[in-house]
C-alpha cells in the first residue's frame, strides 16, 4: 500500500524544495 504513495510523497516534497527551498539559497533553476 506504501509503495504506491511513498514515490507520490518523494516527488511533492522534492517539487516544494525546488520551488520553495532552494530559491532561498539562490540556487533556483
Amino acid at each position: 500500500m506504501f509503495d504506491g504513495i511513498l514515490p507520490i510523497i518523494f516527488i511533492v516534497v522534492y517539487f516544494l524544495l525546488m520551488r520553495y527551498v532552494l530559491p532561498k539559497f539562490g540556487v533556483a533553476t
